[in-house]
């Protein structure tokens, strides 16, 4: 007795296949048998929602799925293409979308992994119209991004993406989130974390500042951060994440004798104890700072006030990327 199917009755001939579709869709769900759902789009549509497309296979054939997209357009479910060029019914230009340029926003590149992870997360939660595809590549060990869905070949221009009210909320929410995540993982984070995003954000400390340079060797240490600001003068940084590290006394004391010019000494903590206190201040020209989460989340870099036992922000001074 014969079996009796309509699965992919209708791409048998594929000649009057292609008469009717233009475009397959192509889904793989893993946790339904490594099966693979195989939608597609007519051609007698007006414009094409890439959610609405028909079901015309379920198949767990990798190699019928290859056969059939080696004759007709197909898209699998988070690749990159422009979704205006598929909307737009345009074959010739999606046929492309390997050499297309699109719009996408970077992160900072050593956010840590589990950092973006939760990036993904929060995005896909908070942030409407935002899909897999558009943040699966924010794991990327070299660039972290959000892909946007449209190029910058054929459908918005630079000046388009700028005045695009729509993406620059998303990216100014984005920013936020991130800003938020990355504060929260420096407070429990290693040191190396913190110098790692002061060296690539410097403004954080100071408006006007610019980097020099890191881990700078002198005879009997290592600064942290050689940084110079608005007026020129040579800055130099030492980093802790605790508030009672005897070294910073000796290091605030010697660093700034191993130049042969002036020279401003800033260190940065969480906080200072009693004695570390009243030693730095013992030390001529010593900038005392700390670093904490403001109120709006981000991280916030301020004057340490030895009149106040919480964090307070003065001035905001966020992260932007």
């Amino acid at each position: 007795m014969g079996v009796i199917t309509k699965n992919g009755d209708n791409i048998i001939n594929f000649d009057l296949f292609t008469e009717e579709y233009g475009c397959i869709k192509v889904e793989f769900k893993q946790k339904e048998g490594e099966r693979y759902y195989l939608y597609a789009f007519r051609n007698d549509l007006s414009e094409w929602d890439f959610n609405k497309g028909e079901l015309i296979l379920v198949t767990h054939n990798e190699d019928k799925v290859k056969e059939i997209s080696s004759k007709v357009l197909t898209l699998y479910v988070g690749e990159f293409f422009c979704k205006e060029c598929f909307r737009k019914k345009d074959i010739e230009k999606l046929s492309k979308k390997d050499n297309t340029k699109y719009w996408c926003h970077n992160f900072w590149k050593q956010t840590p992994n589990r950092t973006k992870k939760l990036l993904q997360d929060e995005i896909l939660y908070s942030i409407d119209d935002m899909d897999w595809s558009m943040v699966k590549s924010i794991t990327n060990n070299d660039k972290p991004f959000v892909f946007f869905g449209i190029c910058s070949d054929f459908c918005m221009t630079h000046e388009e993406f700028k005045n695009n009210d729509v993406i620059q909320e998303k990216i100014k929410l984005m920013d936020d989130i991130w800003e938020e995540l990355i504060t929260e993982e420096l407070m429990n984070g290693p040191e190396s974390l913190l110098e790692d995003i002061l060296c690539d954000h410097i403004f954080i400390i100071e408006e006007g500042m610019y980097f020099i340079e890191r881990q700078y060797r002198v005879e009997n240490g290592i600064i942290d951060i050689i940084a110079k600001d608005e007026n020129g003068t040579k800055c130099i940084i030492e980093l802790k994440t605790v508030d009672d590290d005897k070294s910073l006394v000796w290091q605030s004391a010697y660093y700034p004798s191993c130049f042969n010019e002036d020279v401003r000494m800033i260190t940065i903590a969480p906080n200072y104890s009693n004695r570390i206190y009243n030693a730095l201040k013992n030390i001529n020209n010593v900038e005392m700072k700390v670093f904490g989460k403001g109120p709006n989340g981000k991280l916030d870099i301020k004057d340490f006030d030895t009149g106040e036992s919480e964090l307070e922000v003065t001035e905001e001074s966020s992260i932007i990327v």
